[in-house]
């Protein structure tokens, strides 16, 4: 074992960048729809994940990904003006 990092593991290719801020699409279960939500507290970064600081940003009270959230894997395939509906 090299390193031991508690947290959130975020796969690369959900990751989307705006205005230079590292983000994800998240799926609001109320509206249906997707909001860029900023990735803040990265703790760590490899070739296919980044690993967030889920405590830490708890701790502070920061606005971004939670524990349960549902995350857009590939955000380039879909249109994030439309509501999105499971089957």
């Amino acid at each position: 074992i090299y390193k031991q990092i508690d947290g959130l593991k975020i796969p690369k290719q959900s990751i989307d960048e705006i205005n230079n801020q590292k983000g994800v699409y998240v799926l609001n279960q109320e509206t249906k729809r997707v909001n860029f939500t900023e990735l803040k507290n990265i703790q760590y970064e490899d070739d296919e994940y980044v690993f967030i600081d889920y405590y830490k940003n708890q701790k502070e009270g920061l606005k971004t990904i939670q524990m349960y959230d549902e995350i857009i894997i590939n955000p380039n395939v879909i249109n994030k003006n439309i509501k999105i509906s499971r089957w």
